[in-house]
């Protein structure tokens, strides 16, 4: 289930990063691995 998750993360963060957000706020809710895997990923 967090593999889902982490690539639905990192679906959404590619996404607004091409559409020109000029940032990326994550919460970790306790997951902060998740939040780090997908930082790289970028």
């Amino acid at each position: 289930m967090e593999k889902v998750g982490e690539d639905w993360l990192l679906a959404q963060s590619q996404d607004l990063k091409k559409n020109g957000a000029p940032g990326l706020h994550y919460y970790t809710l306790g997951k902060p691995g998740i939040v780090a895997n997908v930082i790289k990923r970028l």
